[in-house]
């Protein structure tokens, strides 16, 4: 072993002793937690989160340093020695500023002062090492995808006929005649006629029988129009006529809320449409994933579990479809996710939606929340601060059918982590560790131990994870509404 690493060893030994006495100030990159060590041929991949951007130090069983060959903030893989097969404790150390990673250079002044190790850059697991077992059987295939964006709505249909016209209204009374025009001028006098002819003179005698009147001398001709007179007054306006016939029916207006239906169990329920209802209004919210369950172990003294992870909220969706009248559709609802029991993950909780049966079409759909991820159950060693918090399951993603208010659900809370503070007797040996409990709201609490020579406390079962209603918790199962 050469001096480096003896130089390491030591600096992690110093720094878990101190952090059972004093508190350190964060370093502001978070509790390093190890998910997995999954070891192929002479490789070793570390997966978990935090490990930092400098060069880390690995250990393994406590006195080996391994070879980082790459390393990121969430996954590092290293060379593995030859080991005999068995179960090893692994510690990844993060390097901060200022640090003495591995493979760092040493700084330029001789009494630099290095970065101190924080309980929050130190993190451990047990991994096991031997023969590959035989390949596991096939899993179950995966849930089916989502259906389809349902098509556009049919056209219209033709309005109705026109009603025929009222009959035509009486006509008023004529005015009064205009004043007469002024005369015209006299026509020009015809010529006289010619004289009879004269008897002779005879004896005066009596007067004789007047002559026959002379021919009539022919007209004049007529003279020029006179000028139009003032137009008359006008007459009183006639009665209204009769009113018309009734024009064409308008289309049917909005009303009030004729129907309302509650659907608020897991199960398939079937909704028909009356005559003259062509909309319904839905609000439908996706059942909850399940609380996942703490981690434990009680085969052994110096093992605690974590918290299991709460399940993530079901979606939320709000909108109105068309509907035909006389065909039926069903309202779809599923129910919560279950809950994980010791050491496993919370189920998923199930999608509501709004199905026309004629073709099986779905026309509004609120996702379930995700599942609570397990507590993990890690070994309290000399290089273990703190691990094991199991992560809060995923809130449901929006639907994707294009409702009018449609709503992701609220992610669950992740598990409490673990705590190991060493245990000194009167001469500073190491007699025990104390680990805290874990727990979270709808997951499981981890176990926890007290000493080498006290037994573990079991885990406990996660229970099922919480809906969600417009982006708040509600209740377990899925929900629907329809009204119309």
């Amino acid at each position: 072993m050469t001096k480096q690493t003896l130089s390491i060893l030591a600096s992690i030994t110093l720094a878990v002793g101190l952090a059972t006495r004093s508190p350190y100030a964060s370093t502001g990159n978070g509790q390093v937690v190890i998910f997995d060590a999954l070891p192929s041929g002479t490789t070793l991949t570390i997966s978990g989160v935090n490990f930092g951007a400098a060069l880390p130090t690995v250990v393994i069983d406590g006195t080996t340093l391994l070879l980082v060959d790459t390393w990121s903030d969430s996954v590092i893989t290293a060379t593995l020695p030859a080991l005999a097969p068995g179960s090893y404790a692994l510690t990844v150390i993060r390097t901060n500023d200022g640090g003495n990673g591995q493979g760092k250079k040493k700084g330029k002044k001789k009494g630099k002062q290095q970065g101190r190790l924080s309980p929050s850059d130190v993190g451990s697991i047990v991994v096991t090492l031997g023969a590959t077992g035989a390949l596991g059987a096939t899993g179950p295939p995966g849930p089916t995808g989502e259906t389809g964006v349902a098509g556009p709505a049919g056209p219209s249909g033709a309005d109705g006929a026109d009603g025929s016209p009222g009959p035509t209204g009486a006509i008023g009374p004529q005015g009064p005649d205009g004043a007469a025009g002024a005369a015209g001028a006299p026509g020009v006098a015809g010529p006289t006629g010619p004289s009879g002819t004269g008897g002779e003179d005879g004896a005066e005698g009596s007067t004789g029988i007047d002559g026959e009147d002379g021919a009539e001398g022919p007209t004049g001709a007529v003279g020029p129009q006179g000028p139009d007179g003032a137009p008359g007054v006008a007459g009183d306006a006639g009665p209204p006529g009769a009113p018309g016939g009734p024009g064409p029916t308008g289309p049917t207006g909005p009303g009030g809320i004729q129907a309302l239906m509650e659907f608020d169990t897991a199960g398939a329920f079937q909704v028909a449409i009356p005559p003259g209802v062509n909309f319904v209004h839905l609000e439908m919210w996706g059942a909850g994933g399940g609380g996942a369950g703490g981690g434990d172990d009680p085969a052994a003294a110096d093992r605690a579990g974590g918290g299991g992870g709460a399940g993530g909220g079901g979606g939320y969706s709000r909108t109105v479809v068309a509907v035909t009248p006389g065909q039926t559709y069903t309202v779809n609802v599923d129910s919560g996710g279950t809950g994980g029991a010791v050491g496993q993950s919370g189920q998923s909780g199930g999608a509501t939606n709004f199905q026309r049966d004629a073709d099986g079409v779905v026309l509004a759909l609120a996702l379930g929340g995700g599942g609570g991820r397990r507590g993990l159950t890690v070994t309290c060693s000399l290089f273990l601060i703190g691990n094991g918090a199991g992560v809060g399951g995923s809130g449901a993603a929006p639907s994707p059918l294009g409702e009018a208010i449609p709503r992701g659900g609220v992610s669950g809370t992740s598990g409490g982590g673990i705590t190991c503070a060493p245990i000194f007797n009167s001469t500073l040996s190491i007699v025990g560790f104390n680990a805290g409990n874990g727990g979270s709201a709808a997951g499981g609490a981890g176990s926890t131990i007290a000493s080498y020579l006290t037994p573990t406390q079991p885990g406990i079962g996660g229970a099922s994870g919480a809906g969600a209603q417009a982006g708040e918790d509600a209740q377990t199962g899925g929900y629907a509404i329809v009204s119309w």
